[in-house]
C-alpha cells in the first residue's frame, strides 16, 4: 500500500487549470461558522421509515462516500471512517451494510441530506477502492481513498483553502467532475440518528485507544529507554504497574464491577477517556473525584491519593514544581504518570522530562503517553503526527473497530508483537498482518566487566594508547609505536594472568621462504616469536611477565625491527618508467 502522498494533489482540474499550491494556516478552531447554518439533526425514526436498498451494482466502476465539505475534513482527519464514528456532530450517510457507498455519483435528494439544505456545505465524493465493498464492517481508510471529486472548481478551492489542523487538505487528489452531482433518483442512503450513545461510545473507545497505542510507539521510536515499559503495556506483562491495552479496552467496554483494572486504575481510565478535549485541572480532578467514589481502601491509601490530588493541582497554579523526584519510577507509578500524562500534550514535551537533571523514570514516561493519546484520541491529533504513521493508525482503527463490531465482544491485543534477541542487540517489531507498526533494534547494555575495567586503568597508567577491541574478548589493540601497533592478549596460568603481545605483517608484506625462517629460529635473544596462527596466520608473538613501561616499549620494538629485518622480504623500490623520446616529424 502506497503512504499519502502529500504532493499527489498537484491537479485540481478544470478545463481551465490547475488550483495554485500555496495554503492557508487558519485552524479548525478559528474557523468562524457559516451564516444560515442549520442543525444537522436527523431524526431516528426518518431514518428508520426510508430505509434505503443500496443500489452499487457489482461492475460498477466507481464508487464514491458521500459527505459535506465540513464533514469531510473530520472524516478524513480521523483515518477511519465506519458506522459508529464518534463525532456526533458529523452527517454520517450509512446503509444496512454500514457506512454508504454510492455509485455513479450523487443524487439532489441525497445532497440535500448531506448539507441539510446550506449551499456552503456542498457535497464532496470520496472516491473509493472496490475493496470497501468488501468489508465486514465497513471501513473506510485512507488505503481504500483514490481521491476527492468536485461539482466545480470554486468548491474545490474552498475545501482546498480553508485546512485545519487535524488534516492536511493537499493529502489526496482533487478533481472536479460535475456529472457526478445533482443526478436524479431517490436517496439511497439515510442519516444515522444523532441519539445513539452505545454506537458513539464504541467509535470513542477505537479512537481514543489507538491514539493511545500510536502514542506509546511514536515514543518508542525515539527513546529507547522507555522501550521495555512500552512492550509490557503492549503484552500486558508486570512493569510495575496494572495497566496494558487488552485490560483497559476491557474495562472501557463494559468492565463494571468485573473490570480488570485496578480502583486507581479505573478511577485514571475514567478520565483521561472521558473528557472531550480536557485541560490538566479537569483531568486532575475527574481522577481526584473518581478515587473519593471509590473509597473502599485504607486510611493510609487514602491519605496519600489526597496528598497526590494536593500536590498535582498545586503544580497547576505554579505552587510546586513536577521534577525526576515526584515522577521516577517508584511508589504509585499509575498516578505519577496520571500527573506528567495530564500536564503534557505531546511526546516532545515528556522527552522534556526525560532528558531534565531530574529526570522522569522510562516506566511513568511511557504510561504517561498512553494517557496522552488517550485523552486526545486519533482524531484531535494533528496531521504533523498522524502523517508518520497513516497506515499503522488507519489499519490498527479498522481492527479495532472490527473486534469492538463483533457480538460478542472478544476483547483481544488488536496487534501481534515480535521481539528477537541477538548477542549485542534486541529487535522488537509491533505489527498488524503485513503492516508493520513500528520496528526498534536497541543496543543492549552489559554491566562494566571488571576485568576489561583493570586492564584498560594499567593501560592508562602506563601510557599505552588503546586504538579498540581486539580478535578476543579479553584482547586490544594499543599502539607499541609510531610505526607499529600490537594486539595485547591477556593469558592465564593458575592463578597468575599475564601478557601476549601479537605481531602482525602489515598488508602486502611477506615472510621469506622456509629455510631462512628456520635460521631465524635458531637466533638466540630476539624476544620475538614467529608463531602460525591457525585463524590468522604467522604472526610475530611475545610472551611477557606484565606490561612493559615506556623504556621497555622501546627495546620490544628495537628487537622487532631486528626480527622483520630477518623474516620480512624487503621491500623493493619501485622503479620510474622511463619515458620514451617523442619525435617530432620534420
Amino acid at each position: 500500500m502506497k503512504q499519502l502522498e502529500i504532493d499527489a494533489m498537484q491537479s485540481v482540474n478544470s478545463t481551465n487549470g490547475n488550483v495554485p499550491e500555496t495554503k492557508g494556516s487558519l485552524k479548525k478552531s478559528q474557523v468562524a461558522p457559516m451564516s444560515g447554518a442549520k442543525s444537522a439533526d436527523v431524526p431516528a425514526e426518518t431514518a428508520a421509515e426510508s430505509r434505503p436498498v443500496e443500489s452499487v451494482k457489482k461492475d460498477s466502476a466507481r464508487i464514491f462516500f458521500p459527505c459535506n465539505r465540513e464533514d469531510a475534513l473530520v472524516f478524513l482527519g480521523s483515518l477511519c471512517i465506519s458506522r459508529v464514528f464518534p463525532d456526533s456532530k458529523v452527517i454520517l450517510p450509512i446503509q444496512p451494510s454500514g457506512v454508504a457507498v454510492i455509485d455513479s455519483g450523487v443524487r439532489a435528494s441525497e445532497e440535500l441530506l448531506l448539507n441539510d439544505g446550506v449551499a456552503e456545505r456542498f457535497v464532496v465524493l470520496v472516491e473509493l477502492t472496490q475493496e470497501v465493498l468488501q468489508m465486514e464492517p465497513r471501513t473506510i481508510g485512507p488505503e481504500q481513498i483514490s481521491g476527492l471529486r468536485f461539482k466545480s472548481q470554486k468548491e474545490a478551492d474552498d475545501f482546498r483553502f480553508r485546512p485545519v489542523d487535524e488534516f492536511d487538505t493537499e493529502t489526496y487528489q482533487c478533481t472536479v467532475d460535475p456529472g457526478l452531482f445533482g443526478l436524479d433518483g431517490d436517496a439511497r442512503f439515510s442519516v444515522r440518528s444523532k441519539t445513539e450513545p452505545d454506537i458513539l461510545r464504541t467509535g470513542e473507545i477505537a479512537d481514543r485507544i489507538v491514539s493511545g497505542i500510536s502514542s506509546l510507539l511514536e515514543l518508542g521510536s525515539s527513546r529507547p529507554v522507555c522501550r521495555d515499559a512500552i512492550v509490557g503495556i503492549l503484552l500486558g506483562e508486570k512493569t510495575g504497574f496494572d495497566f496494558n491495552i487488552v485490560s483497559t479496552l476491557q474495562h472501557l467496554c463494559g468492565g463494571g464491577s468485573d473490570s480488570p483494572l485496578s480502583r486507581q486504575a479505573r478511577a485514571i481510565v475514567d478520565a483521561f477517556s472521558n473528557i472531550h478535549r480536557p485541560d490538566a485541572r479537569s483531568l486532575i480532578d475527574g481522577i481526584a473525584g473518581n478515587l473519593s467514589e471509590r473509597s473502599e481502601m485504607d486510611e493510609r491509601t487514602l491519605r496519600g491519593e489526597q496528598k497526590w490530588a494536593e500536590f498535582a493541582r498545586d503544580v497547576i497554579r505554579n505552587k510546586a514544581v513536577l521534577d525526576g523526584e515526584q515522577t521516577a519510577d517508584a511508589g504509585s507509578i499509575a498516578l505519577r504518570a496520571a500527573l506528567l500524562g495530564a500536564l503534557t500534550n505531546d511526546t516532545d514535551a515528556l522527552c522534556a522530562f526525560l532528558d531534565a537533571e531530574k529526570p522522569s523514570g522510562p516506566g511513568v514516561t511511557a504510561l504517561a503517553a498512553f494517557f496522552v493519546g488517550l485523552k486526545r484520541g486519533v482524531i484531535d491529533t494533528s496531521w504533523k503526527r498522524k502523517r508518520n504513521n497513516v497506515r499503522g493508525i488507519s489499519n490498527l482503527l479498522a481492527n479495532v473497530v472490527r473486534m469492538l463490531s463483533k457480538q460478542p465482544r472478544v476483547i483481544s491485543k488488536p496487534y501481534d508483537v515480535s521481539i528477537e534477541e541477538q548477542a549485542s542487540t534486541s529487535s522488537t517489531e509491533i505489527r498488524l498482518g503485513e503492516v508493520s507498526l513500528a520496528k526498534w533494534e536497541t543496543k543492549k547494555t552489559f554491566p562494566p566487566d571488571a576485568v576489561d575495567e583493570q586492564w584498560m586503568a594499567n593501560f592508562v597508567h602506563l601510557g599505552y594508547e588503546v586504538i579498540g577491541a581486539g580478535s578476543l574478548k579479553y584482547s586490544w589493540i594499543v599502539r607499541l609505536s609510531e610505526k607499529y601497533t600490537v594486539e595485547v592478549v591477556r593469558r592465564e596460568f593458575g592463578e597468575k594472568t599475564f601478557p601476549i603481545f601479537v605481531f602482525r605483517l602489515p598488508e602486502g608484506e611477506k615472510l621469506k621462504k622456509a629455510k631462512d625462517l628456520a635460521e631465524f629460529s635458531k637466533t638466540a635473544g630476539t624476544f620475538w616469536n614467529l608463531v602460525n596462527d591457525p585463524v590468522q596466520g604467522a604472526v610475530f608473538q611475545c610472551n611477557l611477565m606484565s606490561l612493559p613501561n615506556a623504556d621497555e616499549r622501546k627495546f620490544l620494538v628495537d628487537k622487532l625491527n631486528e626480527c622483520l629485518l630477518l623474516c620480512a622480504v624487503p621491500k623493493r623500490a619501485k622503479v620510474a618508467k622511463r619515458k620514451k623520446p617523442i619525435v617530432k616529424n620534420g
